[in-house]
């Protein structure tokens, strides 16, 4: 009986791999807990038993049956497994947990597959809550289509909304050329108005700048006789 495991059986081990895989995450032999689940998943506050059928009689099963000796042993271990696992599984209610047993028979080749998908669904719920997923879906998506169809259909701001969001008509195009021109035209007016008046300022420094070079000349031109006769008399020295 020392070489009995008490945690990590094979079914045990069975049983997370699959729900690992199935992307539910726990803990195992949780010690806080009474009688050291197998399995405890508090996301879904769900706690999972996997029982051999012998040690924990389970009640109509072909593995469990009573030794032929040492039957007062035996039958007093047993049993008090079984007390033990009432008790234990009516404490974790009381806290509020959901308590569920997988048994080693349900376990076989032929049964295997059946009862672990079962068991992800009583934990996640998945077999009782998909039609009212469905049904929830359903009616909002028949809230949101009668509120596509009042918009649509309305004759006020949400029903004439729809009406300006279809097709625009020819004369609708046209109008919308039309603008467009007259936009043309505006800005090639107003830029032709910039650049006279950039021209007008060119103008005005050119004017500006010559008005000095007027002045210089005309006092080169009034220069006084002196400085002239001077001009003169040096040209005569030079014809001599």
């Amino acid at each position: 009986m020392s070489r009995i495991r008490s945690a990590n059986t094979t079914i045990e081990v069975l049983v997370r791999r699959y729900l690992f895989a199935r992307g539910l995450r726990f803990r195992k032999n949780d010690k806080r807990y009474p009688g050291r689940p197998d399995v405890v998943l508090p996301r879904w506050h769900t706690i999972v038993f996997v029982n051999g059928c012998f040690w924990h009689m389970h009640p109509g099963c072909a593995k469990h049956s009573m030794p032929k000796s040492n039957v007062e042993f035996w039958t007093a271990k047993l049993l008090r497994n079984r007390e033990r696992d009432k008790a234990q599984h009516a404490a974790l209610e009381a806290m509020g947990w959901r308590v569920i047993t997988v048994w080693e028979c349900e376990l076989a080749k032929a049964t295997r597959e059946r009862r672990l998908e079962r068991l992800y669904d009583e934990i996640t719920g998945a077999g009782s809550g998909a039609g009212a997923g469905a049904e929830s879906r359903s009616g909002a998506g028949a809230r949101f289509g009668d509120d596509a169809d009042a918009g649509r259909g309305d004759d006020g701001g949400r029903g004439n909304g729809a009406g300006a969001g279809a097709e625009p008509s020819l004369e609708m195009c046209a109008a919308a050329e039309d603008a467009d021109a007259a936009t043309a035209a505006d800005m090639d007016a107003t830029a032709a108005t910039a650049n006279a008046a950039t021209c007008v300022d060119a103008a005005a420094d050119a004017d500006s700048n010559t008005a000095p070079d007027a002045a210089n000349m005309g006092a080169n031109a009034n220069m006084d006789p002196a400085a002239s006769n001077t001009s003169s008399n040096a040209h005569a020295r030079i014809r001599k």
